[in-house]
């Protein structure tokens, strides 16, 4: 293992270093690893035979697949998707009046998020699941929503699945979001914003958010490992951020957004071992 930890951290800094990967490469590292793990139990058994005095050889063979295995985390593609065949199932969810809170659940292992503001919208929710299979479930109890995939925990080395959500929901809906799952991946497009509360819990979150009008302050609120945030805000737009991390790494990249923790447009509340979070102005059209 000191080995395997040695080597990752040299190819790590010495790609950081020339360039060929940011800091990002640790997300995908952790994305890489929910699918590569079972290489860990086989590199620690051929560790446990090679101290037999017949079997030391082996301990070459462990070192290859110390290398193998580390490369695989820092390259094995993100969009390697075998020869499944994948459809698109669109869906549609009734909610109740703008008046009434919405709860929108998702329970996801892997997943790519999409979530649009609809103008033309009333009180239903449009989506589309694009995957293998029709596998995705909608549960609706009053007003909370529940979307959750079966078996969605169990991963497999070399068949990395594809599963996309894309939800368009109504620009004067209220809605409060949160998702549960492994690895998320997405972009939030709101014209308007209809979230009240976002709380996302997950191993490693790569999200841009696009908040056009800020007229209902948002509560963003994460619990990850890594975390991967880019907000894009009106000129002027007021932040507070609460942000625990061991790693932490935000930037504002506009002069005109100040803190304000009384009356703030967005509540960054953060908790991850790292945190790379951007705040930056939307371009004037």
């Amino acid at each position: 293992m000191r080995l395997f930890f040695g080597l990752t951290l040299l190819l790590i800094g010495v790609l950081i270093v020339f360039g060929i990967f940011d800091t990002s490469i640790f997300g995908t590292m952790i994305e890489n690893l929910f699918f590569l793990w079972p290489f860990i139990l086989i590199m620690i058994g051929i560790s446990i035979l090679s101290n037999i005095k017949t079997l030391r050889w082996l301990k070459v063979v462990n070192v290859i697949f110390i290398i193998a295995f580390t490369l695989a985390l820092m390259f094995y593609p993100t969009d390697y998707y075998g020869s499944r065949e994948y459809e698109e199932y669109p869906f549609q969810i009734a909610i109740s009046s703008p008046e009434v809170k919405t709860i929108l659940e998702l329970e996801l292992g892997t997943v790519y998020l999409e979530i649009d503001t609809d103008y033309e919208l009333t009180n239903i929710i449009s989506g589309s699941y694009i995957s293998d299979k029709n596998d995705l479930e909608i549960e609706q109890s009053g007003n909370r929503l529940k979307l959750i995939r079966d078996n969605d925990y169990q991963f497999f080395a070399f068949k990395k699945p594809r599963h996309e959500i894309h939800l368009k929901v109504p620009a004067d809906s209220n809605l409060e979001l949160l998702i549960d799952s492994a690895v998320v991946k997405g972009k939030l497009n709101l014209k308007e914003n209809p979230f009240e509360y976002v709380d996302i819990n997950t191993a490693m979150l790569d999200l841009d958010i696009l908040l056009k009008n800020t007229g209902k302050p948002l509560y963003f609120k994460t619990q990850s490992a890594i975390n991967s945030l880019d907000f894009y805000l009106p000129k002027n737009s007021m932040y507070y951020d609460n942000i625990e991390s061991a790693i932490s790494n935000l930037k504002i990249k506009d002069n005109t957004f100040k803190e304000n923790e009384n009356i703030p447009d967005i509540i960054l509340d953060v908790h991850s071992a790292i945190s790379n979070i951007h705040l930056e102005a939307i371009d004037d059209e």
